[in-house]
């Protein structure tokens, strides 16, 4: 067993943070269960259908969602099943001013795939083969899918969807695998994103005993969103490492003793964050105590019993080192007995030193871990 030592209670951490100082609010403009016009897919549609400007007084309207076999609300098309592939709904919807979107959410659940549109402009495709920008075919199938149990996100950037201020038009095509397909379901909700920027950033010092490492947190506007740029700063400076665009966490390793203000710089859709938002946290004095690797016993020198020392504390029920990151010769997070074996291969094979600090001085553990607090007096 290569056992992980638990940190303790105890800490010297001061723990602060700010929340971020944007919001991306979220308006809906069309709810679960809305009505949409609907046209049933036995031939092509009229021209412009998915046009603001397009007359759909002729058409059927209903709730949604709309399909048949999993659906027991809205509107159930209870002939689609060998009778025709797709469906076409439309589903106007007002924007006071156009220019304060930053983005729109589509929330789909689906089965099996659909194409989108905003104002005749085609803004998603999901499970339908073609060329964006082309409209399927009337009897072109959709790629099998099974229902999605939650709504899965989208987000249509502002310079994509085509908005207008005043009124604008959702108009989607849903397809389904094949006509014999025993279900089909077409469940569509929007919002309005008034901007791209991450909320809710936090900064968490850890581990919550012995803290060397600062994790920043920070929410997405959707869970699937990925930024067009992303960067964390320190007290203004770039950290040492990549931020990925999807990221929602980083983990800020071996900061030394202070207090630190992060900011997150990003880019939604190509549009940069007017107020990124910050967050503070603090390393309090005592973080990263230094110590000799190998020295278990804490004598001041590294010698075979110091080995002997980790052999017990894992087989024999001895207690382990006051300062763990001793015991970890091998500096690989966790103790076992292969690093008994490593400091044993030091001192007598001519093997590896032990990583820093190594047995001869005193320093921190460049590494982060989770092994516990450090208590080392040798130094």
């Amino acid at each position: 067993m290569s056992p992980r030592m638990l940190v303790g209670a105890g800490t010297l951490l001061l723990f602060l943070f700010a929340l971020g100082t944007s919001a991306s609010a979220q308006t809906k403009v069309i709810s679960e269960g809305d009505s949409f016009s609907y046209f049933k897919g036995t031939a092509e549609p009229p021209t412009g259908w998915n046009t603001v400007a397009f007359d759909d007084s002729s058409w059927d309207s209903g709730p949604t969602p709309f399909g048949y076999g999993d659906l027991t609300n809205g509107t159930v098309l209870s002939d689609m099943m060998n009778g025709y592939l797709t469906v076409y709904i439309r589903r106007k919807f007002t924007i006071a001013d156009a220019s304060s979107v930053g983005g729109l959410n589509l929330r789909m659940r689906y089965d099996d795939g659909f194409v989108a549109y905003i104002n005749g402009t085609e803004v998603v495709r999901k499970n339908v083969a073609g060329t964006p920008g082309t409209p399927p075919a009337f009897n072109a199938p959709g790629t099998d899918h099974e229902t999605n149990a939650t709504f899965e996100d989208t987000v249509i950037c502002g310079s994509t969807a085509n908005l207008v201020s005043g009124e604008n038009v959702l108009a989607i095509q849903g397809h389904n695998v094949s006509l014999t397909s025993s279900d089909f379901t077409l469940f569509p909700v929007l919002e309005t994103i008034s901007d791209l920027c991450p909320t809710n950033m936090q900064c968490a010092p850890s581990p919550p005993a012995n803290p060397v490492n600062i994790t920043v947190r920070w929410t997405k506007p959707t869970p699937t969103f990925a930024f067009s740029s992303i960067q964390l700063l320190r007290n203004g400076t770039p950290v040492t490492g990549t931020v990925a665009a999807g990221a929602t966490s980083f983990l800020d390793r071996q900061v030394p003793p202070g207090t630190y203000t992060y900011q997150l710089v990003t880019e939604g859709c190509g549009v940069a964050c007017a107020s990124p938002p910050t967050c503070t946290g603090t390393i309090g004095p005592g973080g990263g105590e230094n110590f000799r690797r190998g020295d278990t016993d804490g004598s001041g020198a590294v010698n075979i019993t110091d080995a002997v020392n980790v052999l017990n504390a894992l087989f024999q029920g001895a207690a382990f080192p006051a300062c763990p990151d001793t015991a970890d010769t091998d500096d690989t997070g966790d103790v076992s007995i292969t690093d008994a074996v490593y400091l044993l291969n030091a001192l007598f094979q001519g093997g590896l030193q032990p990583p820093l600090p190594g047995i001869d001085t005193c320093g921190s553990d460049p590494t982060a871990d989770e092994l516990g607090p450090c208590t080392y007096t040798a130094c």
